[in-house]
C-alpha cells in the first residue's frame, strides 16, 4: 500500500487481514493532518493489536494463539517510526 506525497490517506486494518503488508510513504508522522491508521479487532475473541518499532519501521501485528502456540498472524509494516497514538494511529 502506498501513500502519495502531501496527502492525508486513511488506512483501515484489522485482524481479518491475514499475511504481511507494507505501507510506504506514510505522511505527517507525529503531526495532525497527515495519514491516519485505524486499527481494529473486530470481535470479542480477536487478538489485541500490538504496535512496536523495529529497525526503523513501525509494525502492527495481530496473533491468534492456541494451546499448541500461534495459529496465524497478520502484520503491517509502516516504513516510518515515531507514530503517535491518537495522532497517527487509532484503536477502534
Amino acid at each position: 500500500m502506498i501513500s502519495e506525497t502531501n496527502d492525508a490517506d486513511i488506512f483501515e486494518i484489522s485482524s481479518y487481514d491475514y499475511g504481511n503488508k507494507t505501507i510506504t510513504g506514510f505522511n505527517g508522522v507525529g503531526a495532525y493532518g497527515g495519514d491516519r491508521l485505524y486499527i481494529s479487532s473486530d470481535y470479542y475473541d480477536d487478538p489485541e493489536p500490538v504496535v512496536r518499532e523495529v529497525s526503523g519501521k513501525t509494525i502492527v501485528s495481530f496473533s491468534w494463539k492456541s494451546d499448541a502456540g500461534p495459529v496465524s498472524q497478520a502484520s503491517y509494516t509502516i516504513a516510518k517510526v515515531g507514530l503517535m497514538e491518537e495522532v497517527d494511529y487509532f484503536f477502534n
